[in-house]
């Protein structure tokens, strides 16, 4: 083998590795800028229920649960829509479905007023935290 192969076999397998290299940091770059980004939505929209859950149980163990008209729920649903909205980009496409379904059940019921399940009724506070839970498993991904 003549000088001049060696060096070409030389040049070419560094050149090789230092195309294969940057492609898989790439990519595994990509991922962790996801990753990253799946938490922060998630952390974001759990954010955005933690002062409704808060305040819910606050009032239930007070023992003094006069919710008037649900005000506090209605206050907190503009940070929660536009969170639902951001994470909904990390929900997987056959999820998205649930996700929406998950989010028009806890907002939403077929009366059409706003969180009455939640002021009224014996299992008001089952159907709060089956609701809101349904909703954050989706960050459990």
């Amino acid at each position: 083998m003549q000088p001049s192969e060696v060096a070409f076999i030389g040049i070419a397998g560094t050149s090789l590795g230092t195309i294969l290299g940057a492609i898989i940091t790439y990519f595994f770059s990509l991922r962790l800028t996801r990753k990253s980004n799946l938490m922060a939505a998630g952390a974001k929209l759990r954010a955005a229920f933690a002062p409704i859950i808060a305040e819910y149980n606050f009032r239930i163990k007070k023992g003094d649960f006069y919710l008037g008209d649900g005000g506090f729920f209605k206050d907190a649903l503009i940070d929660q829509t536009t969170a639902i909205e951001e994470y909904r980009w990390f929900v997987p496409p056959e999820r998205q479905k649930a996700y929406q379904q998950a989010w028009e059940e806890y907002h939403w019921n077929h009366g059409g007023i706003y969180f009455t399940d939640y002021l009224v009724g014996e299992n008001r506070e089952k159907l709060f935290k089956e609701r809101i839970n349904a909703i954050l498993k989706f960050t459990e991904q």
